[in-house]
């Protein structure tokens, strides 16, 4: 005698373990998904930094304006070299707010003034210590962060 199986039951079996793979595979790609992005803002925002500050630091009309400028002072004063300013500026994607400090090697060159940010701040500094005819060491800081 054949025992008659029940197809019935085998499907539903194999509907829910669908479901189940179904349902995880969309939660690992949502946790990746935002995963991915928290680790690609900071690096897109060194990145940048990185390009701006190596870009001043090899231009030696900017390095000039940087070593004859009078210290501490920060991007948002009238006196900041209006290049570098510009500089930055265009070189620095939309959605990303940036502040530059020029201020002497030995200063901690802080971020004071701007009020409150509510979200994290990235530093990057430049040593810039001289031109081909003057060594006046100055450190030129850039904190940016997402607007």
């Amino acid at each position: 005698m054949k025992r008659k199986m029940n197809r019935g039951g085998w499907i539903r079996l194999i509907e829910a373990f669908m479901a189940i793979l179904l349902l995880t595979s969309v939660l690992v790609i949502v946790v990746e998904y935002k995963q991915s992005n928290n680790v690609e803002i900071p690096s897109i925002i060194y990145q940048t930094q990185n390009f701006v500050l190596r870009t001043i630091e090899l231009n030696e009309t900017m390095r000039q304006e940087i070593i004859s400028t009078e210290i501490p002072i920060m991007s948002w004063d009238q006196s900041f070299p209006q290049d570098i300013k510009l500089f930055i500026e265009t070189n620095i994607p939309s959605d990303i707010e940036c502040v530059s400090q020029i201020c002497s090697i030995s200063d901690s060159c802080e971020l004071s003034e701007q009020g409150e940010i509510e979200s994290n701040i990235y530093v990057q500094s430049v040593f810039i210590s001289s031109t081909l005819t003057i060594y006046n060491p100055r450190q030129l800081k850039l904190f940016c962060w997402n607007k």
